[in-house]
């Protein structure tokens, strides 16, 4: 674990978010002022997501939100027309995860921040959460809010958490609830104000570790800086000279410090590597009045940093000091390397000291998207289907079936809905082609669905779908010329159903589980025994990679 800086500390204390932040750090580490490392971080989310996929989720984008909407108090209060709205924000869905600092005028109101989460919907439409925090957090919400923006399903269009449980609101009754008409008015702007002005905060799952955020990396198109471009066009035009010379890094400052902290790092490790080989690129610079100022060649700028190099070669364009180093060569274009297209505007963040440590404690992370972050995403996507009482059996279907890992990494050939003859079709079906040779045919049934009576006996879906597949597996030797051509009908066949949970089990029913499956052909596991084993693979390759690391 590493200190939070002071630099960071006091940006942190500014906002709503960076206070809950520090909140949840000492919550994961059991002290102030350290930064966790990523393990402490999963090992949190993990628990706290088992629990509730909602609040794990929550938690998850406050440690990653990279900005923040800043909106009046006073602007919460106003008149909308939901039915318009709601047909907006599902037509043309918010970008999220997005966060509000809400201000006030008044010294007395408290700090609140609203957390804005966005979900997909089966029958089409999307579900916005709404999580309001203050400065308790995460010992309390302010409020939990979801809000259904679906043609298909109208009413009821708001669920509020409360103590009880979750109670539901039709529009019309928005009205008559400050909560909720703060929550459709926070809607309503983000929906006004998309692409505006936002407050860049400190990304401070950046300043962890890079591959806690599972999310879409970002681009590397450099943003607009209009000084590189004219006196580009000037090189260009044969109106200004551009230099050759080699200049210490620290004199180079980014025209976007913000830029840097979301530049993918696996192109960085592509730069650094061809560095590594012996090249030198060229950076694109020019005199900014105290440094040059790099605005194209971002990538090779972050390579260069993250060697630690000390000098490096340049092009300066136009003037600058003379003291700084004597030109190789001087001329035009022909002195220029290659340069990117510039093209969009990036806001800034007021503190160069704060930005220059977080590149460097960027940079000090690993760059590739590893096998246990996949597992990870993974991990988080299982965990919210299983929570979610309105995901329905082919969701969960759909999902294993893209992401089979879940049930089996192993698998060489993974279909789904085999049929065999026109009899039974098959939800399904794995083939394993390494040293233990066999085909396993799989029914998935609801999460929701309990396994035992209140007097410890299997229920009788349970019963059912046991059944079921114990009848596939018997066609499946009965039949071997007609089994489907894509498996062979020559490898033994086993049998899985998937169903319910055994979160809140006890002893006893746990003991129970374990006496249904002893030494039958099908066996019955829980959609938490699938989340047990992607946790225990992410486990093992951590594992795996520290002592790679050590050795």
């Amino acid at each position: 674990m590493k200190q939070i800086p002071d630099v960071l500390q006091r940006n942190l204390t500014n906002h709503v978010i960076g206070r809950a932040r520090l909140s949840l750090y000492r919550d994961i580490t059991g002290q102030d002022g350290v930064f966790p490392d990523v393990a402490q971080i999963r090992n949190f989310i993990f628990g706290v997501h088992r629990k509730n996929a909602g609040l794990g989720t929550a938690f998850l984008d406050i440690l990653n939100t990279r900005s923040i909407h800043v909106v009046s108090r006073a602007d919460l209060v106003c008149t909308v027309d939901i039915d318009r709205l709601m047909e907006e924000i599902e037509n043309h869905p918010l970008p999220t995860p997005l966060f509000l600092e809400v201000v006030s005028s008044i010294p007395e109101d408290e700090a609140l921040g609203i957390l804005i989460q966005r979900e997909s919907l089966a029958a089409g439409g999307y579900i916005y959460s709404a999580t309001g925090i203050n400065d308790s957090f995460p010992r309390g919400l302010v409020f939990r809010i979801e809000v259904l923006a679906s043609k298909n399903n109208q009413e009821p269009t708001f669920w509020i958490l409360s103590e009880a449980g979750w109670t539901t609101e039709g529009r019309a009754g928005c009205a008559g609830s400050d909560v909720l008409q703060m929550v459709v008015c926070a809607l309503s702007r983000l929906n006004e104000n998309r692409g505006g002005r936002e407050m860049q905060l400190i990304p401070l799952k950046e300043a962890v570790e890079s591959d806690l955020d599972f999310r879409s990396r970002a681009g590397t198109e450099p943003p607009v800086d209009k000084t590189y471009d004219q006196f580009l066009r000037a090189v260009l035009r044969r109106q200004v000279r551009c230099s050759t010379l080699s200049i210490r890094l620290d004199l180079i400052r980014p025209h976007d410090y913000d830029f840097c902290l979301s530049y993918p790092l696996d192109v960085v490790e592509d730069a650094k590597k061809m560095i590594l080989s012996g090249k030198r690129p060229e950076l694109l610079v020019y005199w900014g009045g105290s440094r040059f100022v790099v605005s194209d060649d971002y990538c090779t700028y972050l390579a260069y940093r993250a060697l630690g190099h000390s000098t490096v070669p340049v092009v300066a364009l136009g003037k600058f000091p003379r003291s700084i180093g004597r030109p190789k060569r001087t001329g035009y274009s022909e002195l220029l390397p290659d340069v990117g297209v510039i093209r969009a505007a990036a806001e800034h963040l007021p503190d160069p000291e704060l930005k220059d440590y977080l590149i460097d404690r960027r940079l000090e992370t690993s760059s590739e998207k590893s096998t246990d972050t996949t597992l990870w995403s993974l991990y988080l996507g299982l965990s919210r289907l299983v929570q979610n009482p309105r995901v329905k059996e082919r969701q969960l279907h759909e999902f294993i079936l893209n992401f089979p890992t879940v049930i089996e990494p192993f698998g060489a050939r993974v279909l789904s809905e085999v049929w065999l003859g026109k009899k039974y079709r098959i939800d399904l079906a794995i083939q394993y082609e390494l040293d233990e040779k066999r085909v396993l045919l799989i029914e998935l049934e609801r999460a929701s669905l309990p396994l035992f009576t209140m007097y410890g006996r299997p229920r009788d879906h349970v019963t059912h779908a046991i059944q079921q597949v114990e009848d596939w597996i018997r066609w499946w030797r009965e039949n071997p010329s007609d089994v489907p051509a894509s498996f062979d009908s020559s490898f033994p066949v086993q049998g899985m159903v998937v169903i319910g949970r055994n979160a809140g089990m006890d002893s006893q029913t746990r003991r129970r589980l374990l006496h249904l499956n002893a030494g039958r052909a099908v066996k019955l596991i829980t959609y938490d025994e699938l989340l047990d084993r992607l946790q225990a693979m992410i486990g093992s390759i951590k594992s795996a990679q520290s002592k790679l690391g050590r050795s």
